[in-house]
């Protein structure tokens, strides 16, 4: 079976306030594929932390390089590990 794939910045073609990502360990790879939407629009996003080990510190450095002008929050939902979601809020200005 082939599925095909695209990255966020093909396919967006207007405005993102919001993404969430919760994506079983490929959250770092849609990060990547939204790069352009990242640095042009500043959405908010949500993104799940748990499914890698270096997802905790990886994740915030690579949106934070590709635009500096977030806050970061983190929550954890359950007992364990699982369901830790870390929130970029765009600064206010």
């Amino acid at each position: 079976t082939n599925i095909c794939v695209d990255s966020l910045d093909n396919i967006i073609t207007q405005k993102v306030d919001f993404i969430k990502l919760d994506i079983e360990g490929a959250e770092q790879d849609a990060i990547e594929g939204a790069r352009q939407t990242i640095a042009r629009y500043t959405p908010v996003i949500a993104c799940c932390i748990y499914h890698k080990a270096d997802d905790w510190h990886k994740i915030p450095q690579k949106v934070l390089s590709i635009n500096d002008r977030y806050n970061i929050y983190m929550r954890h939902y359950m007992e364990g590990i699982f369901e830790t979601v870390m929130y970029f809020v765009p600064k206010t200005t």
